[in-house]
């Protein structure tokens, strides 16, 4: 199912005075900070779901008289297994809560339910503010689950195949010179 594309710029506290709501696509393409994280073989992919961003947003005002734009946000992405080095496919599916204020003093305000949004009078670009989200909730580091992993076909040495240093270094049982050695020749 296609859906229509998103407004590039939106006037937030416009929207929210409207009532408005908002659902549709972002192009992955347009989000070039999210592209360096993610892995560019699922990018070059053909299904069209694999290239764009599922966005819905309301904008309200909440019980309190807040600015409020909430909504769902949903898109795949390939990134790099960082245990075999193949793509993880992550399914990012999150909402987002956060309420319009004009300054930093209104936003530490606010209710522990939102994150704050502010703007200015200047029309607030909806692709970085979709990005910012979405960077937001990539996992620190991106791997496969157990089983699922290329790796698990490796083969684990076995314990008499693995030797410490001090074992395999011939020179180990001999004593190396060392460079204080210096120093205590100076000191008879």
């Amino acid at each position: 199912m296609s859906q229509r594309p998103m407004p590039l710029y939106i006037d937030p506290v416009k929207l929210v005075e409207q009532k408005s709501m908002l659902s549709g696509q972002l192009k992955l393409e347009d989000m070039p900070r999210l592209l360096a994280c993610a892995s560019g073989d699922h990018l070059n992919s053909s299904d069209e779901a694999d290239n764009v961003v599922d966005v819905q947003l309301d904008f309200y005002r909440d019980e309190q008289g807040l600015r409020v734009m909430a909504g769902q946000i949903r898109c795949r992405l390939g990134l790099v297994c960082q245990r075999c080095l193949g793509i993880k496919i992550l399914n990012l599916d999150f909402p987002i809560s956060l309420a319009i204020v004009a300054n930093e003093e209104a936003a530490s305000h606010l209710p522990g339910r939102y994150e704050a949004l502010i703007t200015t009078k200047e029309p607030l670009s909806l692709v970085t503010l979709i990005e910012d989200e979405l960077l937001l909730a990539l996992p620190t580091i991106a791997y496969h689950e157990e089983g699922e992993c290329s790796l698990q076909d490796v083969k684990k040495p076995e314990e008499s195949e693995v030797r410490s240093v001090s074992e395999s270094s011939p020179d180990s049982k001999t004593k190396k010179p060392s460079p204080f050695d210096v120093l205590a020749d100076l000191k008879k």
